[in-house]
Parts: C-alpha cells; sequence; structure tokens
C-alpha cells in the first residue's frame, strides 16, 4: 500500500477510562523512500474543541490512530496553522520531538 485516504479516530488518554481527545477524523497517509507522511483534519470541528486539542499537544503531542479493522499505532500530532487540520509524525519511544 502506497497511499491510505479515509477515517481514522485521534485519542488522546489521560488513564484507562478517562479519554481527553477521541474524535473522528479524515486522515491520509503516505509511503515515502525514508518512511511515510501523514495529514489529517477533524470531521466536526469547533474552536473549542481546536483549542483543547492544540493544549494537549502542548502537555504531551502523542496520541493514539485508530483504525475501525482495530489496528492502531501511536503518532505524534502537529497541529497546522490552519484551524481543524494536522500534520502526523511516528512516535519513537525516548524521542525528544515529544517534548512539547
Amino acid at each position: 500500500m502506497d497511499r491510505y485516504a479515509g477515517r481514522a479516530r485521534l485519542i488522546w488518554q489521560a488513564n484507562s477510562v478517562t479519554f481527553l481527545c477521541d474524535e473522528e477524523i479524515d486522515v491520509t497517509i503516505a509511503a515515502e523512500a525514508d518512511g511515510w507522511s501523514a495529514g489529517g483534519r477533524f470531521v466536526q470541528f469547533s474552536e473549542e474543541e481546536w483549542a483543547g486539542f492544540a493544549m494537549l499537544c502542548e502537555l504531551d503531542p502523542v496520541f493514539e490512530l485508530a483504525f475501525d479493522d482495530g489496528s492502531s499505532f501511536w503518532v505524534v500530532a502537529h497541529p497546522d496553522e490552519i484551524h481543524g487540520t494536522f500534520r502526523l509524525t511516528e512516535f519513537v519511544e525516548g524521542d525528544e520531538q515529544t517534548a512539547a
């Protein structure tokens, strides 16, 4: 697969029962020579939700990207200047990119 475009969920959990973000997104993931690139946008969007998302990204930008087939993986979210859109990069444990 060189490219995936479809729906997924972007999830940020404070603990095993408290979800601070569990939003449906449109995501596009493309294979590249050195890995992959991804971008997305919230399906439903409000300025209030964007403010909450931006705050979570400042606290800890690591989110779970989950798909309808039950698969998921960890990503780092990078909010774009256009509210409602963001880039996703691979989460590598211990990587300094997760620091706010």
